[in-house]
């Protein structure tokens, strides 16, 4: 029972890393998104 309980508490961490790390990868492409279109309207 115990084993399971450490188990649950790394993948809830896990879980917890992967959640920051996807955040910031969808920041970063909405602020590319962002100047992608700066850019477009600058050429046109």
């Amino acid at each position: 029972m115990e084993n399971m309980s450490i188990r649950s508490r790394l993948a809830k961490e896990d879980a917890g890393k992967q959640e920051e790390q996807l955040s910031g990868a969808v920041q970063s492409l909405l602020v590319a998104g962002g100047t992608l279109s700066v850019t477009s309207r600058n050429l046109q």
